[in-house]
């Protein structure tokens, strides 16, 4: 099967599925009054060689109070793995932190490890971890898919339009704002405390874990919101960090993405498919930044209707299309991943400059054809660690918004309805500290751009940032695959005797910049992508 259909299908069947029946597994407290009375409840797990994996340890629900600044709050359980270190050493016990907000794993990850690339990365690198340090791979409360909350879906859905109007983003995001209040006030009225949902609660998860162990320092992986967490948890707790490995770098006050930095990592794509000698001599003769801009004015000035006959289907499909439609797909939509998404890109922007909306319409009357369900937990942890006034203003007036749209009006508005708690500039202002922190990411970075790792870099003085060329929004996982052996010294980060070595001698030994194989962009001439993609269907 053809990977753009692939996408196709996985992105649009969807498929809700209820992976809290690992927690099926524990035996839960039946009654509000044993909840109350209860810790900790650990069951022995081995991931076993049969799998090519040796994971022994226990995965445990901790279970702590939904809102800490209220005695009478409830409790809640806290899901995560525990893995002893194989060797025994003196070195920190180690926290692994998904990102999202709204990631997870369980033990159905683990055992993924050979059906595809992600799973086989993090395997990988939690093995050499887990070598040396205990490993305590940390799931987020308030997360659906993971064991441990029995009370809530804590999801919302919205309706995104109809195919006989052009999507407009102002009035979706208004949408949005309005099912997460009904969602919001639907919880609240079963007695969830959402104000429990911040970042500072996040972060003294990590704290109680630590502390029941008695663990004196800990190190921290995380990566894009497991990044911004672990920065949180440096922020309120720097005594306790030995160190921490961090990519697609999001800093605290970072929540909210710069419309510039997203803006320059296109102009970063379009040097790329413009050097490529194959692709070259097809392009738009104006260059792909240009190409956008001119078709989001034609789309601004004229929306157009397009009429698609699918695949099964016996009359035409009829949906308008306008400039909204293609800001919020400014990526190549149908893809397996983001690095597969840029290798379409070029040829994407080029049909479409050329009169060809063939493949934005099928996305878009895919978009169009119900609710799209999303975790309430990333709007409410958003929500807590809000943005300071002077990088509000800097976003404000970014001049870069006519072409990709305010992707921040949402969160503006929920700012308004304090879901939770702001945590305030004192807390989001980074200050300079000496814990050793390695950072990777991604040139092509469009979730979290590479301007954040900048920004980040200047507050520490012990900190080093390796540019992963042309490397993604999985830049970590692109190089584990493309040069396992400089991963695995990378991920060695973890073991290196800071008493005995300089932080400065150890990075020495790394490279400033990681150049990934080169993109594989898709050829411009031939069958169009929506011919490419219906024709497997």
């Amino acid at each position: 099967m053809h990977p753009l259909l692939r996408y196709f299908i996985l992105t649009f069947c969807v498929v809700l599925t209820v992976s809290c029946a690992s927690t099926n597994n524990f035996k839960l407290p039946k009654s509000e009054k044993d909840v109350k009375e209860q810790t900790i409840i650990s069951k022995s797990i081995h991931i076993n060689k049969e799998r090519g994996l040796n994971f022994i340890g226990t995965e445990n629900l901790f279970f702590v109070r939904e809102q800490r600044n209220n005695q009478s709050s409830r409790k809640i359980a806290i899901h995560y793995f525990r893995f002893p270190a194989k060797e025994k050493t003196n070195l920190a016990p180690l926290f692994y932190l998904p990102g999202g907000p709204g990631g997870y794993f369980s033990e159905d990850h683990f055992y993924q490890q050979k059906k595809g690339p992600s799973a086989k990365a993090w395997t990988t690198e939690i093995s050499i971890y887990n070598q040396k340090r205990d490993v305590i791979i940390l799931n987020q409360r308030g997360n659906s898919n993971a064991p441990g909350d029995s009370f809530s879906n804590f999801r919302y859905r919205t309706f995104i339009g109809s195919p006989e109007q052009p999507m407009d983003l102002t009035a979706l995001a208004d949408r949005q704002y309005k099912s997460i209040l009904q969602s919001v006030e639907d919880l609240r009225s079963e007695g969830i405390d959402l104000s429990g949902y911040d970042i500072i609660n996040i972060v003294d998860d990590i704290e109680e874990i630590r502390s029941f162990y008695n663990y004196k320092k800990i190190a921290l992986v995380g990566s894009s919101f497991g990044s911004q967490w672990a920065l949180g948890y440096i922020q309120r707790y720097p005594e306790n960090v030995d160190r921490a490995l961090l990519s697609a770098i999001e800093p605290l006050d970072h929540s909210l993405d710069d419309p510039k930095f997203v803006w320059n990592m296109f102009k970063r794509l379009s040097e790329y498919a413009e050097s490529d000698k194959h692709i070259k001599p097809y392009l738009p003769e104006v260059g792909l930044i240009e190409a956008i801009k001119v078709i989001l004015t034609r789309l601004e000035n004229q929306p157009v209707s397009i009429s698609l006959t699918l695949p099964g289907d016996i009359e035409q499909s009829e949906i308008i299309l306008g400039a909204d439609d293609f800001r919020a797909s400014l990526e190549f939509p149908f893809a397996v991943n983001q690095r597969a998404s840029f290798e379409s890109w070029p040829k994407y922007i080029t049909e479409l400059y050329r009169g060809d909306y063939n493949v934005l319409a099928l996305w878009a009357l895919q978009k169009r054809k119900g609710q799209i369900t999303q975790l309430l937990i990333a709007p409410l942890m958003d929500n807590s660690l809000g943005i300071s006034e002077e990088r509000s203003l800097e976003l404000e007036f970014r001049e870069e918004i006519k072409w990709t749209g305010d992707f921040n009006y949402l969160d503006k508005l929920l700012r308004t309805a304090a879901l939770t708690q702001d945590v305030g500039d004192s807390f989001r202002k980074p200050v300079r500290h000496n814990i050793p922190v390695l950072m990777l990411h991604g040139e092509l970075d469009r979730n979290t751009p590479l301007e954040n790792a900048y920004y980040q870099l200047q507050y520490l003085s012990k900190g080093y940032l390796a540019i992963i060329k042309s490397g993604s929004h999985s830049a970590k996982r692109e190089l584990t695959f493309q040069h396992p052996e400089l991963a695995k010294k990378i991920f060695e980060f973890m073991n290196v005797d800071f008493e005995t070595q300089s932080f400065s001698d150890y990075t020495n030994t790394l490279p400033d910049e990681v150049e990934l194989r080169s993109l594989n962009f898709i050829k411009i001439t031939g069958d169009s992508l929506f011919e490419m993609i219906t024709k497997e269907k």
